[in-house]
């Protein structure tokens, strides 16, 4: 029999592997959490904040959410201190996805502390209304690199939702964070979702990228980039309903944030005649607009219009 290479040792572990492949962890709401075990579906644990006290920074630990573990979490928000790991969700009933809803008033699901973080195949709602479902640390600070995809934010059955999808804090930075293949639930159908913004860069995002995203009917704006979010990389390919209640409800680019490369995103409505430009850049410097915008699409006068500029 070869030699065991289990490192860090736990006890309760025989894992005969290289010592540089992360460790799986399993979740699920009828699981125990308990040293040694969460390595095997059939004995999983119970918790997500559990699972992340076995992982260890940089050791690349994934931990496979199997269905709501909600009610059983210890403390919201779940924080995420761990450098390079992975929180998957896997697919199965009743839902195509786990869902993890935060529990009491002022709650997101997840703050993530650290760098090097993926979140995906979830389902997500925030303890209330006024709340994001994922957030940044407050105030000045460098985390980032995340990869956030395949999640869903808002619209669970009627129950609160949150205020933002993702919400970076003012004045922090999330450098190379990659947001791709989410969907962003507002009022639709006058159940839950998001009352604010989907994805909401207060502080900076620099160098990130969101892509290939769905915005249904989001009550303020899409994707909000705030005065203080210079330098983001590209938003790219997102397609957007909006309630065409003012101008920028998809993409909405403040002063101060320049640099960007927004091409290849489509808006439309579900009013018969919409008004309101739903691309709006005010990051200007005399006649100059600091991002670029290509081929992006509208349905502002009820026809499609393409390379839409956007308002001031």
């Amino acid at each position: 029999m070869g030699t065991v290479l289990q490192w860090p040792p736990v006890v309760g572990l025989d894992l005969q592997r290289p010592p540089a492949i992360g460790r799986v962890f399993y979740v699920r709401s009828t699981g125990v959490d308990a040293v040694g075990r969460g390595i095997d579906p059939g004995t999983p644990l119970q918790t997500v904040t559990y699972a992340l006290a076995q992982c260890l920074s940089w050791r690349n630990d994934y931990i496979v959410v199997m269905n709501n573990t909600s009610a059983n979490e210890a403390a919201w928000p779940i924080e995420i201190d761990i450098n390079l790991v992975h929180i998957i969700g896997l697919w199965g009933a009743p839902y195509p996805n786990p869902t993890l809803v935060a529990v009491g008033a002022g709650n997101p699901v997840f703050q993530l502390n650290v760098d090097w973080i993926e979140i995906a195949g979830l389902e997500l709602g925030a303890g209330d209304d006024a709340t994001p479902i994922i957030r940044s640390p407050a105030g000045p600070g460098t985390v980032g690199h995340w990869w956030i995809h395949h999640c869903s934010f808002g619209w669970l059955n009627g129950m609160t939702m949150g205020s933002d999808g993702i919400w970076v804090q003012n004045t922090h930075d999330a450098p190379q964070c990659v947001i791709e293949d989410c969907m962003f639930n507002g009022l639709i159908a006058a159940v839950g979702g998001l009352t604010r913004d989907g994805i909401r860069i207060e502080g900076n995002a620099t160098r990130s990228i969101f892509r290939n995203n769905l915005f249904r009917k989001i009550d303020a704006v899409g994707i909000h980039c705030i005065q203080n979010g210079s330098d983001i990389g590209a938003i790219l390919n997102n397609l957007f309903i909006t309630p065409d209640t003012a101008v920028g409800n998809a993409i909405w680019m403040e002063l101060g944030v320049g640099n960007a490369i927004i091409c290849g995103n489509r808006a439309g409505t579900d009013t018969a005649v919409p008004v309101n430009n739903p691309y709006r850049d005010s990051s200007v410097v005399g006649p100059n607009q600091l991002n670029a915008w290509m081929e992006n699409y509208d349905s502002v006068t009820g026809a499609a219009h393409v390379n839409v500029a956007p308002a001031a």
